[in-house]
């Protein structure tokens, strides 16, 4: 089944199969749909969306799923959580984070 982009549609890019970065439909014309730099043609099948033009063979783009919005989002806390500084964090809520992450408690 063909389905078609439109406005405010999410679209995540993958590079060599991981996720790396979340696009937002801005604009629609008759053959594409825009968002920043990136062009797409506007219908889709499955969850697999087309660039047109260029953009690099290792590149990929699929339209948002509650997987893919679950995934991104543990991409996210990860991302975040590696380049926090834990050096003002007071020991007792570092327990905690410790026991939590070593534990499951």
């Amino acid at each position: 089944m063909t389905n078609n982009l439109k406005a405010g549609d999410v679209i995540y890019r993958f590079y060599q199969g991981i996720i790396e970065d979340k696009l937002v439909i801005e604009r629609i014309t008759k053959t594409q749909a825009i968002s920043g730099n990136h062009k797409f043609s506007i219908s889709y099948r499955g969850e697999n969306v087309y660039l047109i033009g260029t953009g690099g063979v290792f590149n990929s783009f699929k339209i948002e799923t509650n997987q893919l919005k679950e995934e991104y989002r543990k991409k996210e806390i990860i991302s975040t959580l590696k380049r926090y500084d834990y050096n003002e964090v007071e020991i007792e809520t570092l327990e905690k984070m410790y026991n939590i992450l070593i534990n499951g408690k």
